[in-house]
């Protein structure tokens, strides 16, 4: 199929030959929700950064321009809903993440006259090191994890981690994993772009330190838990959520096996392959686990399986000849077909496999947002295809 004049989104379901096809129509429908639509941000901030992420993760693996503008319309939304008191602070994660992506393919991404993109360019890494300052801020070097601070089992010794929020009364506040993987990740690009700014690297040690205690955690403390559950996976939170027990999310594996790979590849490795065996049904369809699910929080976790795809596939690609590359790979094909397969219209469902027992939960209230919320997730499927088997016909 010729898809060089597809446009975005299409006036009809097309079926595609290949995953590189159908990545290519999932991302015209995920730009036209992005570029068109920003106003269905404007009580969920995070999501426009997460988004843009998907968006970029698309451009970048399929090595396209960005010609929809998506990230001007990305800073666009982000400096006009920045700097309200009631944002987490991990919302400024996901926006400075993206930023650093679109700074480190920039050469690539890069569209219009010169004057224009060097602007862009010039807010983007502004912007970036602005939710970086968001969120260090937070860094709590003298309080130990405690449950008082952080809605924790335990009391540990532990000092330091960011704070998703230090004055909400929700019962997910405190030093969660989302908040510190996605601090450390920001901090590691950060490093990576500015060197000689050494606070960038400086945060990015302490929180590897800080994670690194936690996985020690068991030896000394007999039948407890670290930011490991009893079967391999990462918890919502050090010692466990006591808002929703035994949790643990998707989006939660692929953050920290991305920030743990450069220093702990072994233990990333190892937690990714408990994903495929742990949090996947009898076809290999990847669900989110669901027991004690927070449901005043769904649409946030609808995001999670797109952002672990997304991460798996730079941790396989640096070890292209071990048994984790073969299974992802298999592990990724099928999802990605199961994504395409359960579409409406070219727009993706957040369970990818309905005729499995216990999927995930009906969203209410489906609107704009909610279509966007699935088509990045999904996108992260059909893009992680796109990577490893890019004209291998979908099953």
């Amino acid at each position: 199929m010729a898809t060089a004049n597809i446009k975005y989104p299409p006036d009809e379901i097309l079926e595609p030959q290949t995953y590189r096809t159908a990545a290519k129509i999932g991302f015209g429908v995920l730009a036209a929700l992005y570029t068109k639509k920003p106003d269905i941000f404007s009580g969920n901030f995070w999501f426009g950064g997460n988004a843009l992420h998907a968006c970029l993760n698309y451009l970048i693996t399929a090595k396209e321009k960005d010609t929809n503008g998506v990230l001007q319309a990305g800073y666009d939304i982000y400096t006009r809903l920045k700097g309200k008191p009631f944002w987490w602070k991990d919302d400024y994660a996901w926006w400075g993440i993206a930023f650093t992506v679109a700074l480190k393919s920039r050469s690539q991404l890069e569209y219009g006259p010169p004057e224009k993109n060097n602007q862009l360019y010039d807010n983007v890494q502004t912007a970036a090191q602005d939710c970086w300052d968001e969120l260090v801020l937070t860094w709590e070097k003298d309080m130990p994890y405690s449950k008082t601070a952080d809605n924790a089992n335990d009391s540990a010794d532990i000092r330091g981690g960011v704070f998703n929020s230090l004055d909400s009364d929700d019962n997910l506040k405190g030093r969660n994993s989302v908040t510190n993987e996605s601090f450390w990740i920001l901090s590691q690009h950060l490093a990576q772009l500015l060197p000689a700014e050494t606070k960038y690297s400086d945060a990015a040690d302490a929180q590897r330190d800080w994670f690194t205690q936690w996985l020690k955690f068991p030896a000394t403390h007999p039948g407890k838990i670290g930011i490991l559950t009893a079967n391999g996976l990462v918890s919502e939170r050090p010692t466990g959520c006591p808002a929703c027990p035994g949790w643990y999310w998707t989006g939660d594996q692929g953050l920290f096996v991305n920030a743990l790979s450069p220093t702990d590849p072994q233990t990333a490795y190892d937690i990714a392959g408990r994903v495929l065996t742990e949090m996947t049904d009898a076809d290999g369809i990847l669900h989110e686990f669901r027991t004690n699910y927070p449901m005043n929080h769904i649409t946030d976790y609808a995001t999670g399986k797109g952002i672990f795809m997304r991460n798996l596939v730079p941790l396989i690609q640096g070890n292209p000849g071990s048994k984790l590359y073969s299974d992802a790979v298999d592990f990724i094909k099928t999802n990605a077909s199961a994504v395409w397969r359960t579409a409406t219209a070219n727009q993706f469902a957040f369970n990818w496999n309905p005729s499995a027992p216990n999927g995930e939960p009906v969203i209410p209230d489906h609107n704009d947002l909610v279509d966007l919320i699935l088509q990045a997730s999904g996108q992260d499927a059909l893009t992680a295809a796109l990577a490893v088997a890019p004209d291998k016909p979908i099953d």
